[in-house]
């Protein structure tokens, strides 16, 4: 009796124990699998609005920088801003509604290369959305773009090369030409003509590459320039204070007021020499006076008693 009750106790205690083990995974099982599900947690919906799902099916998942934070649930043909598209419905954790705000933006993504499409959601800044908000959408450049990209490529390769073939363009005419390259043929020869003469001391430049006492002299004449211009820039000399001294400046131009204000009394008819210069009856008496003055002259000379006297007392 005594090692039946043992066994009694023994089997009860081992039931209590599967009991309490299974009540403890089936709780630890139901908060994994209740973290998606709105009966644990609280979801609000988000909509986007786009004219091409890119793949995109219900039940995908959508993501904030990477990390799922809820599902599509649902991809309706609707007609919005007169436009006709689909509204895809995404059912987001409420957790996260704090960081999707009206300035963020939503894109279908692939996992991989080929894989799934899922809406990625870019972290915001201001105002959090509402239940039930639309977010913008931003397209994705996706292989299919780089595949039509890839395309307009090649076609542009091969226009540039059919051209290339006929001859246009420089590159084509370097290729088809037979002209332009007797040209860069004969430049070839002529730069080759000219490296030989500077190599022989011919002509000015060859000296001057070449000739060691020439170099010296130019060296020498250089330097010379720079004294001439540093002593110009210090105010020495004439030309130095024509350039620097401002009061030589000032007399010059004092100088060239006067003449301009004698200039000014020549062309004035109502001077005397501006009268000279214009008046033709001044001209006319004076030129008269110089005549009688002549005949004068000419009279005493041939007749000196008829004005001189001499009379001896």
């Amino acid at each position: 009796m005594a090692s039946t009750s043992g066994n009694l106790r023994w089997r009860d205690l081992r039931a209590g124990v599967v009991f309490v083990v299974g009540l403890v995974a089936a709780g630890a099982l139901l908060l994994v699998v209740g973290r998606n599900s709105p009966v644990v947690n609280r979801f609000i919906d988000l909509k986007i609005f786009v004219q091409d799902i890119e793949g995109l099916a219900e039940n995908n998942f959508v993501a904030i920088s990477g990390k799922k934070v809820g599902t599509v649930q649902s991809m309706t043909i609707k007609e919005r801003n007169d436009t006709i598209g689909v509204e895809v419905v995404m059912s987001v954790r409420a957790e996260f509604q704090k960081v999707i705000t009206k300035d963020s933006k939503a894109k279908i993504k692939p996992l991989g290369v080929l894989g799934d499409k899922y809406v990625d959601i870019t972290l915001g800044s201001g105002e959090p959305v509402s239940d039930g908000d639309f977010l913008a959408v931003e397209k994705d450049i996706g292989l299919a773009d780089v595949t039509v990209e890839g395309e307009r490529l090649i076609r542009n390769l091969n226009a540039l090369l059919e051209k290339i073939n006929r001859g246009e363009g420089t590159i084509g005419k370097l290729i088809r030409s037979s002209e332009l390259v007797d040209r860069l043929e004969r430049a070839a020869e002529n730069l080759e003509r000219v490296s030989a003469s500077l190599a022989s001391n011919q002509g000015l430049a060859g000296r001057l590459i070449n000739d060691a006492e020439l170099g010296n002299r130019f060296s020498a004449v250089a330097k010379d320039l720079e004294t001439i211009t540093a002593s110009l820039r210090e105010g020495k000399g004439t030309a130095g204070k024509l350039l620097v001294d401002e009061s030589l400046y000032a007399n010059l131009n004092g100088a060239t007021k006067r003449l301009d204000s004698l200039v000014s009394s020549w062309r004035n008819p109502s001077g005397s020499i501006g009268k000279l210069a214009a008046d033709s009856t001044l001209y006319h008496n004076l030129n008269r006076v110089a005549i009688a003055l002549d005949s004068l002259l000419r009279d005493l000379k041939a007749n000196p008693n008829r004005y001189i006297n001499v009379r001896m007392f």
